[in-house]
């Protein structure tokens, strides 16, 4: 008795050191407060840049209620 064969499906990876960023507040206060957006693209940015990252997509969420 033979074991039938499986097919490995190909997977795509990404370039070691590369990384899709996300940043997300709730409400319209949290966007115009320090939590902000922006604060948050500068918190990921400085630590992608101290790791040695690549930013290579940003994804936001503005003012989107998780409720």
């Amino acid at each position: 008795m033979t074991t039938p064969r499986t097919r490995r499906r190909r997977v795509q990876t990404a370039p070691v050191g590369t990384v899709v960023a996300y940043i997300r507040v709730s409400t319209e206060e949290q966007a115009a407060s320090g939590a902000g957006l922006d604060a948050q693209r500068a918190a990921i940015a400085a630590e992608c840049d101290r790791r040695g990252w690549t930013i290579v997509g940003w994804h936001a969420d503005e003012g989107v209620s998780g409720g």
